[in-house]
């Protein structure tokens, strides 16, 4: 069963507005996410990770390469669209997921990996 916008009680310039909308929000979650590909780590990163718990979702991996460059949970927030408490909610579990001790910092524990790890130097 077809239903027209009219049929909705949406008008000619509230589905146009509607339509402006839609494509504002899609060209927005492209742009970010070819802006995530083009800034992603080295794959022996996500790979060194992901030894430690397969089961990282890919949000895990972006808090984690973002955490590993020293970015502030405000910064991180922003750059993904988040709020700076759900940074910090996250990196918590993230710290869970690594089977981290408490007297090990995840910010400095994921910066280590990044730079100081063998499996993650550039050959």
């Amino acid at each position: 069963m077809e239903t027209t916008l009219l049929e909705l009680g949406i008008g000619g310039w509230q589905a146009v507005s509607i339509l402006l909308n839609l494509f504002f929000v899609l060209s927005t979650a492209i742009l970010w996410h070819r802006k995530w590909q083009s800034s992603r780590p080295p794959v022996s990163f996500e790979l060194h990770l992901m030894s430690k718990n397969p089961h990282l979702s890919e949000r895990d991996l972006q808090i984690a390469l973002l955490t590993a460059r020293g970015l502030s949970n405000h910064t991180i927030a922003k750059e993904l669209y988040m709020a700076s408490d759900s940074v910090k909610k996250s990196k918590y579990r993230l710290k869970k997921k690594l089977d981290l001790p408490d007297g090990i910092s995840l910010d400095a524990y994921l910066n280590h990996v990044l730079v100081h790890h063998p499996s993650t130097q550039k050959m």
